[in-house]
């Protein structure tokens, strides 16, 4: 496994681990900032649902854009939405504004996992013929990066 294959398995990861936090920080969060913003148990079931659909259409979106553009460009382009839609967070006053903001966070988090998934199972070892298919078939990218004689 080269360098190359180090940082593409890093970069894979870093996203997955940042993702997964985030959908997890946001249940814990939004605890505080229902009080802080006065939310009702609807206003903040509308947040998850505006989290869940943003990431199901960056999900559709960036992963046939990764497939056109490239999966480097597009998943740092999924990182800056993701980042920056996380900041913005910060500075929501309202239901609505949590919502529209959390929903462009959704579209760069639910972005990264197909083009973070895909990345590492389409480049395993040339010294493994089998292992591309046998990557996809089983998405199990750090094991792939690993396999071979």
């Amino acid at each position: 496994m080269g360098m190359k294959d180090v940082k593409l398995l890093v970069s894979a990861g870093v996203g997955w681990m940042f993702d997964a936090m985030d959908v997890l920080l946001l249940s814990y969060i939004l605890v505080a900032a229902s009080q802080e913003l006065g939310l009702t148990k609807g206003e903040i079931g509308l947040v998850i649902l505006a989290n869940n659909v943003g990431m199901l259409i960056g999900a559709l979106l960036f992963g046939k854009l990764a497939d056109i553009w490239g999966r480097k460009p597009v998943f740092m382009a999924t990182l800056a939405i993701y980042s920056v839609g996380t900041g913005l967070t910060a500075l929501a006053g309202s239901a609505s504004d949590l919502s529209l903001l959390r929903l462009v966070t959704g579209l760069g988090l639910g972005g990264e996992l197909p083009v973070a998934a895909s990345s590492p199972s389409a480049s395993p070892p040339a010294s493994w013929p089998q292992a591309r298919a046998w990557c996809r078939g089983i998405r199990a990218p750090a094991l792939c990066l690993r396999a071979g004689p």
